[in-house]
């Protein structure tokens, strides 16, 4: 997915629902699958203190798969610090939620009605905003001269797969 297929569907879904839009956003920030990012309002709050105090992650607590916790590497604090609270911002006056629904799962019906209905279907679907996380995600390590071997696992680590990863995220993640 191109930056300016990013900015487009972005602009599309917030003509929609401006929860939607802030939801394709956070997938596409920082790496969320869609279920995580439609409960990630639990932990924004954490993940500014967090990175005001210097921390380079944020961590995924709530709704994570699996149940699994996991850290994320954030490489602009300021522009995330800022992104984060635009969705505190619109969360507080919508009643706690970025999708305002009775249920998490009709807030992920209409998330992926929104999608649909936007275009995101076949090669681009809500789920490349995580592989365009995740190339970027790839390239700030190699721009940071660790190995690639090094830069996949703490890729992988990112994505929540865990380390041990590195073929899982190399075939599917980064194709």
């Amino acid at each position: 997915i191109t930056k300016q297929e990013i900015e487009d569907a972005i602009s599309a879904a917030l003509k929609i629902d401006q929860g939607v839009s802030l939801l394709i956003e956070l997938m596409n920030q920082f790496g969320l699958r869609i279920r995580e990012a439609i409960t990630s309002p639990k932990s924004f709050s954490m993940w500014v203190k967090a990175l005001e105090k210097g921390s380079d992650y944020i961590d995924l607590i709530f709704g994570s798969k699996g149940g699994r916790p996991r850290r994320t590497r954030i490489f602009n604090k300021d522009e995330a610090i800022d992104f984060i609270k635009r969705c505190i911002k619109y969360v507080d006056s919508n009643g706690g939620w970025l999708v305002n629904r009775e249920t998490r799962e009709q807030a992920l019906e209409f998330a992926y009605y929104t999608a649909r209905k936007i275009g995101l279907t076949g090669e681009i679907s809500p789920h490349s905003f995580r592989y365009a996380f995740t190339h970027r995600q790839f390239e700030h390590y190699l721009n940071l001269g660790f190995e690639e071997d090094v830069a996949l696992a703490f890729l992988a680590e990112d994505l929540g797969h865990g380390n041990g990863r590195t073929t899982w995220v190399r075939r599917v993640n980064l194709k």
